[in-house]
Formats: C-alpha cells, structure tokens, sequence
C-alpha cells in the first residue's frame, strides 16, 4: 500500500506543546498525523497476537500472520555476529519474520535477532531501494529508504519511554529518546490519541554501531544492517539487561520512499501492525520482544535470508 505525505496548512491534530518538545521532528509530527489520520482504522487495537509465523525469500500472503513474540535466541560471547546476515552461517540458523505492509500483505522484508549477556542484536534483511546519501541530516534519515526499530525496554512498559533508531542503508544510524510524563492511550474510539504530548530528544547511546551491507535479490537491489544495542547503555529510563527470558516491548518498521514534483509517497511495513506514522504516537503498538529458547512452538524456525 503506498500513502502520499504532504504538509497540511493547518493541523488541529498535534498541541503547540507537542510541536515545542519535538524541536527537530517538527515536520515529521505534522506530516505523519495528516497521513496517520486516514489510516489509523485499518488496524485494529494493541493486543498479543497467537499466530504463528512463516516465511522465506518470497513470502506468500496465506503463509504470513501476526507473531506472538519476535524472539532473540542467545548466542555465545566471542561470535561474530556484526556479520552480512545474508552470507553468515550464525544468522542463517536465527529465526526470521516477515514484515507487513500496512493492508497486511507480505513485506519483501525480514528481521531476526540475538542476544549475549551484553548486547541486543536485531539483523533485517531487505528488497527494495539502497540509496543513501552523506548528506542528509540525521534527523531526516526516516525520510528516506530506511528501517527502523523501537524498543521500550523500561520496568514497567507503559510506553512513557521508549527508544527510536533509524538505520540507513549506508549504515548511518539516528536515535531519540521520546519520553512522557504520563502513560499514551487510544481514544475512546479506538483511534490514536494525537494531543498526547511527548519529547523527542536526539540522543546517542555508547556501543549502539549498525552494518549494512548492499545486496540483489532476484536481480533487485536489496540491502541487509545488523544493529549492536547494549541494553544497558540506553538512556537510564530504559537501561536493562539481556538476562534469558526477559520480556521487552519492539517493533521494526522499514520505510521506502518515492520523491516527486515536491511530494513525498511512503511504502510502510512493519512486525507488528501500526498504521503509517503512529509508531510514535502509539508506543503501546509494539510486540513482545522474548530473549531465549522456547518449550513451545509459537513462532516457525524460518529459512535465511536470501536462500
């Protein structure tokens, strides 16, 4: 599904307190409402979700569903794992899902994880642009072919705090803190509550390092990243450690761009279902995040990427 951005002349959605404490995402706040507003009710509410999931290079709607959790199985300290997941022996044996787009149809664009006692490791795979450029500003990353993880790794999960990192496909790398000071909830209705407001503030974590490395698929243009998290580095309201069995909130989100005639249209898919641009507005979208094995089968082992 492709949605087009544009900026409104006027935005009733988003308070002058919002605007203020956003400072550099300004722009974004206001364009992802406008966009954000018509599409909201394609998805349902937040819940846990039970199915499992399935995939492979070419993902096939009736195989895809909702994950109960992404997983990260733990992986032995000393293994190289800021490796090509494409091309590495480790990340072929993780387990991969499938990404989303906004209507529910299979995304051509996978994620999988691992932990050590240290570090949070989210690999993604994908099919579709890898342009980027030196010049864009690191707040602009998210305008352009791009992934994106969130994380809300706090004791409690109210979505008060959560964390934002954009990776580009040229291994640039963004993060903000957003932080609130009461839990966000819908409305009534259902719909994401937009007057909730909420700082976003530039932040950067010691250790956070991403990889990309440029790929074809099918003789498309693809590219991979690998992004090295060390739970206890993050800002001190999400600070953690990857401990067997912990249970976080996540989502992983990739964007691609089309710029036209001064439009910009966005192609969305994420992990776990949020509509275009509400991740922000909606922490409470986020899935489980489970670090370890599993007694039961709530999630397929999947093929590697690119196989």
């Amino acid at each position: 599904m492709v949605e087009t951005l544009s900026q409104p002349a006027q935005c009733s959605k988003v308070t002058c307190e919002t605007l203020k404490v956003r400072g550099l995402t300004t722009f974004k706040t206001i364009g992802v409402v406008v966009m954000a507003t018509m599409l909201v009710s394609v998805w349902p509410g937040c819940k846990d979700n039970t199915a499992a999931v399935s995939s492979s290079r070419v993902p096939r709607p009736s195989a895809l569903s909702v994950p109960s959790a992404f997983r990260a199985l733990p992986v032995s300290t000393g293994k190289a794992v800021m490796v090509d997941p494409v091309r590495s022996n480790l990340w072929a044996r993780a387990r991969w899902y499938t990404l989303a787009h906004v209507q529910g149809k299979p995304a051509a664009t996978q994620a999988a994880a691992y932990y050590t006692p240290n570090n949070l490791y989210i690999a993604i795979n994908a099919a579709g642009s890898a342009v980027s450029s030196a010049s864009i500003p690191p707040a602009k990353l998210w305008r352009h072919s791009c992934a994106e993880v969130w994380l809300d790794t706090t004791r409690r999960q109210t979505g008060m705090n959560f964390y934002e990192i954009v990776v580009a496909p040229n291994g640039r790398v963004n993060q903000v803190w957003h932080k609130s000071g009461s839990p966000p909830h819908p409305l009534a209705s259902g719909k994401v509550n937009f007057d909730h407001p909420f700082a976003s503030i530039p932040w950067q974590t010691p250790g956070l390092v991403a990889r990309t490395w440029p790929h074809l698929h099918t003789l498309k243009p693809g590219w991979s990243a690998v992004v090295k998290i060390p739970l206890k580095n993050l800002p001190r309201a999400l600070a953690s450690t990857c401990r067997p069995g912990a249970r976080y909130r996540i989502n992983v989100l990739r964007y691609q761009w089309k710029h036209r005639h001064g439009t910009a249209r966005l192609d969305q898919a994420s992990l776990f279902p949020v509509a275009a641009g509400c991740q922000p507005f909606a922490p409470y979208r986020m899935g489980r995040l489970v670090l370890g094995h599993t007694a039961g089968n709530d999630l397929a082992l999947l093929t590697a990427p690119g196989k």
